[in-house]
């Protein structure tokens, strides 16, 4: 898993992701649903014309520890 910190404007942010993505031949991206994380996620969207897999709600459950 690969993460940065610094704080950038939306489209620099973009810009970011895809040259990260393309160094590391990424084939798919998490994006926290916080701050930026949304419009973020809408202009990927928007330019690969992808969708998401699932959201966070239905990934959960499945991640989480169960006790039997």
């Amino acid at each position: 898993m690969w993460a940065w910190a610094e704080r950038l404007e939306l489209y620099e942010l973009i810009k970011k992701i895809e040259e990260t993505c393309k160094k590391f031949k990424v084939n798919r991206v998490l994006i926290e649903d916080k701050a930026s994380g949304l419009p973020v996620a809408q202009e990927l969207r928007r330019r690969a014309r992808a969708s998401p897999i699932r959201s966070r709600i239905i990934r959960k459950p499945r991640t989480a520890p169960t006790l039997a």
